[in-house]
């Protein structure tokens, strides 16, 4: 019997640029059951979440493509409204979609922060040199860096969205390239496999992606076909 998921996105479901590679890579083990922050909201509503000054802002998708920003508190109150939903639903875990970091989230089921999952695995290397990391958007960089020298790592960071159809990412790897760096992680759960073959290729250095780590994590707490 396969595990169920719950999986809540801060944008809107389904995430038909996400969950479709996650259910490749987990080898159908896990049937996922999506639900989004945004989900049923009008633009009016999802503008009223627009980050505030000085907050920390995330960065997400709608069900149609675009991109949106959200500021985390406000986000984080919609995110527990579909745990409580997922929970009646009977689910066996949930899974955050998202890296960044939630405090306030709780769950009496088992809860997946793909954020402690990524800067656990970067707690466990030790680097000589630095760790190149990109976000969606150039107002994270500063607490993503605060976030990798909290395990000790030495960062150098840049905004790229994975959302917008430009060339963003690959205009990133490119300064990140000429930094002397060990590794490269893509700190949002957006960057898809394709986007890290570009950045390897651009930067010639291993590349760590958030939703791999994540279901490699996942193949190994689901329940044994």
């Amino acid at each position: 019997m396969k595990s169920i998921a719950g999986a809540i996105t801060i944008g809107q479901s389904p995430r038909v640029d996400l969950v479709p590679e996650i259910i490749e890579m987990t080898d159908e083990k896990i049937e996922f059951v999506e639900k989004g922050a945004l989900d049923g909201l009008t633009s009016s509503e999802i503008e009223k979440l627009s980050p505030h000054k000085g907050k920390t802002t995330l960065v997400t998708r709608l069900k149609d493509g675009t991109q949106v920003k959200v500021d985390k508190n406000d986000i984080e109150t919609k995110v527990q409204e579909k745990i409580s939903q997922l929970e009646a639903e009977n689910v066996d875990l949930i899974v955050l979609l998202c890296s960044g970091s939630f405090e306030k989230l709780n769950s009496k089921v088992p809860l997946v922060f793909p954020n402690g999952l990524l800067l656990g695995t970067l707690n466990a290397l030790n680097l000589p040199n630095k760790l190149g990391f990109l976000v969606p958007s150039e107002t994270q960089v500063s607490s993503a860096m605060e976030e990798f020298e909290g395990v000790g790592i030495s960062p150098v960071g840049f905004g790229a969205s994975p959302y917008n159809k430009n060339s963003e990412v690959q205009q990133a790897a490119k300064k990140l390239a000429k930094e002397d760096l060990d590794i490269v992680a893509l700190h949002c759960i957006g960057y898809s496999k394709k986007m890290k073959k570009e950045v390897h290729n651009i930067t010639g250095k291993p590349v760590l992606l958030v939703r791999s780590v994540l279901t490699r994590f996942l193949n190994e707490i689901a329940t044994p076909s």
